[in-house]
């Protein structure tokens, strides 16, 4: 996908966002970089996993090259739901909230809800659930 289509796609994904989940599209659109698989598996679980995408404050969403993000709206689902957390942390709308599972697990709740509503908007009838994992939150570790 070339910058400008990949440009335009951040744009109306963020106005869908904005329209779902009441947040105010940013001025400056969150940084989208498409990578291997293998480098966000390595961000998101130091090994070969599920995930297809990821949100790292500072240096912007990453998402796995083999998505289909033209012709797949279940794909594009994947890069919202990461757009939402992007919009989380520069709207600041969890800040109270500290940097603990709870804050961690209201920000999941949301992009999944936020994605499924996207989909619904389509015609594709999966759905994505969140389910704490062990390993995927520890205050200890906060």
């Amino acid at each position: 996908m070339d910058i400008a289509s990949l440009h335009a796609l951040v744009t109306s994904l963020l106005l869908n966002i904005s329209a779902i989940g009441g947040y105010t599209v940013p001025e400056s659109l969150p940084k989208v970089s498409i990578v291997p698989g293998a480098e966000i598996q390595q961000r998101a679980c130091n090994k070969p996993c599920r995930a297809r995408a990821i949100f790292v404050q500072g240096e912007g969403v990453f998402i796995d090259a083999a998505l289909d993000l033209k012709g797949s709206m279940y794909d594009q689902s994947i890069l919202v739901h990461e757009l939402v957390h992007a919009v989380q942390h520069s709207s600041g709308r969890f800040d109270g909230d500290g940097n603990g599972c709870a804050r961690y697990e209201t920000e999941e709740v949301e992009a999944y809800d936020i994605q499924n509503k996207f989909l619904s908007q389509t015609d594709d009838p999966r759905r994505f659930a969140f389910v704490t994992m062990p390993g995927n939150c520890n205050d200890a570790a906060q």
